[in-house]
């Protein structure tokens, strides 16, 4: 009971806000992890077919799964970068508009 008390309780409207921000992050953090996942997988199945058609032993599955996981790190470090100048710039933003910092009265 104290539970629902606390739950309408006035002034929890942003702890909500931050609730609801966290699992959106986890839904993309989660979605990140499959795209990963099925990327080296489909390089992998790619890599082993190859070999099995052209009679090689592990060279293309060893070389496209070192490229597939190449390429989705520097994706998503490019990804990550993108993230953190939007970030940074929403900072600046908000930090700008709460005005002047009032100076030291000593």
């Amino acid at each position: 009971m104290k539970f629902l008390v606390n739950l309408f309780r006035p002034g929890r409207a942003a702890s909500n806000e931050r609730i609801a921000a966290s699992a959106s992050t986890g839904d993309d953090t989660v979605g990140k992890g499959m795209e990963l996942a099925l990327t080296l997988a489909v390089f992998l199945i790619g890599g082993v077919l190859l070999d099995q058609w052209l009679g090689t032993s592990p060279l293309f599955t060893v070389v496209l799964l070192v490229l597939g996981a190449v390429g989705s790190f520097v994706q998503m470090r490019y990804a990550y970068e993108i993230r953190m100048q939007r970030l940074e710039a929403e900072r600046r933003g908000a930090v700008g508009s709460a005005g002047p910092v009032p100076e030291d009265a000593s």
